[in-house]
């Protein structure tokens, strides 16, 4: 009697490894289905002018043994010697004794590196993820901690019925000025105010 037939959805990281652990464990047969003409999904890299971006995927954390060595299996780590990780309030050492480790020089390899991620908003850098540290409140300045400081105290001073009728008040005033300004910007880009639809306008035709 055949093995059933496991049609997977795709050939990104989750679609290969579910293929992978069903041929393992023998039970199944599998067919990946994959409209791109590569493997990997949105891990890659793509070269645009001359520069060369990552689309997703571009790091890996688990606080998970299990995991980690799942993966040291397909791919061994480039350590040189016991290094710790972190991901948010998440940390792991790695003991190279304990996974398959790449040789020097190895094209294909689980690269370790340091990283820093930050967000430009409004001028400044924040840390991502978000932290209340230092560099923060130097970037968010006076202004605007004094009024995060101000939100709180009110959420904690005002009870709660009367800021969800203040909020239901504030939020039409808030919608009744967006539809105000958004028409002015319709009536300039496109020269015609937008016309309200209803939602069976966007319901697909017998």
């Amino acid at each position: 009697m055949p093995k059933p037939l496991a049609v997977v959805a795709g050939a990104g990281p989750a679609g290969l490894t579910f293929a992978l652990e069903l041929l393992k464990a023998g039970t199944h047969r599998v067919l990946i289905l994959e409209p791109e003409p590569r493997v990997g999904g949105l891990a890659c890299t793509v070269e645009d002018g001359g520069r060369r971006l990552d689309l997703g995927g571009h790091r890996f954390f688990s606080a998970s043994d299990r995991v980690l060595a799942w993966w040291a299996d397909m791919l061994p780590f480039d350590l040189s010697g016991d290094v710790e990780i972190a991901y948010q309030s998440s940390s792991l050492r790695l003991d190279s004794s304990r996974y398959r480790r790449a040789e020097p020089g190895a094209e294909k390899a689980f690269l370790v590196r340091p990283r820093v991620s930050r967000i430009l908003y409004d001028g400044a850098f924040y840390d991502y993820p978000l932290a209340l540290s230092p560099g923060t409140l130097r970037a968010l300045g006076p202004r605007r901690l004094l009024a995060f400081a101000a939100s709180w105290l009110a959420a904690k001073l005002v009870p709660r019925a009367r800021r969800a009728a203040s909020r239901s008040s504030s939020s039409r005033a808030s919608d009744a000025a967006f539809t105000r300004r958004s028409s002015r910007a319709t009536r300039r880009r496109c020269g015609a105010a937008p016309a309200p639809r209803s939602a069976r306008s966007g319901a697909p035709s017998a």
